[in-house]
């Protein structure tokens, strides 16, 4: 969403978006608002109704978490996410804006209806129009790139990493998370890693489904620049 789009939701809404600019750590509102213009009357909508009714009194107060686009749906948390008994009239107004998203070009706020398998293969609600222009500005800079690439190759090579670092990283891994037990892993990579964009797919992974994953790479071969040497062998004969 445009800056000036999101800094106005946040003028108009204060309480709501109280945690715009908080530690990341903390809440996934410090990367603004993970989704396009064309949502953003949905969104003033939503916060407009809760604004309405807190005052009113029939709402206890909401604060939000997290505001994005995911797999094509809109995604409005709030604190509490997991507790809609102790705020229902507040959710209920959340899906209400959700299933109107769903019906709204994410680019541009035109009507679209889209068949659940066009949302996840396109991974967002998009209309016609946009889906053009996206797919030329796509197309666009993946000829760019590959003329990078081709010019550049050479800086992208690099010597093979030292062994030797890994026990050094783990060490102090160990040492950080020790003192900071709450924090999942991939919290505390991305944390770590000072990343100065949105990482929701990795911040909010549990270090069961990443325990589950690293089981997975067991029974692989041993990955070279994040492939396998089998997928590495193959594209070089290609």
């Amino acid at each position: 969403m445009r800056q000036e789009l999101d800094d106005l939701l946040c003028q108009r809404y204060p309480d709501i978006f109280r945690d715009r600019h908080g530690d990341r750590a903390e809440t996934g509102m410090c990367w603004g608002f993970g989704c396009g213009d064309g949502w953003f009357d949905i969104i003033d909508g939503l916060c407009s109704e809760i604004t309405r009714q807190v005052k009113a009194g029939t709402m206890p107060p909401v604060v939000a978490s997290q505001v994005k686009e995911k797999a094509g749906y809109l995604r409005f948390y709030i604190r509490g996410h997991f507790k809609r008994h102790e705020n229902p009239e507040a959710y209920r107004l959340i899906d209400l804006a959700q299933q109107k998203a769903e019906r709204t070009c994410e680019q541009c706020g035109a009507p679209v209806e889209m068949t659940e398998n066009q949302r996840w293969s396109a991974h967002y609600a998009v209309c016609p129009a946009c889906a053009y222009t996206d797919f030329t500005k796509e197309k666009q800079l993946l000829e760019i790139a590959k003329k990078v690439v081709m010019n550049h190759s050479d800086m992208y090579m690099h010597p093979p990493r030292d062994p030797a670092r890994i026990n050094v990283v783990l060490d102090k891994l160990r040492e950080v998370w020790e003192r900071n037990p709450d924090l999942r892993l991939a919290q505390l990579i991305v944390n770590a890693a000072g990343a100065i964009g949105p990482c929701s797919d990795i911040f909010y992974l549990e270090d069961e489904v990443l325990l589950h994953g690293l089981a997975t790479l067991e029974t692989m071969a041993p990955l070279v620049d994040g492939k396998s040497v089998s997928q590495t062998d193959k594209h070089s004969r290609l």
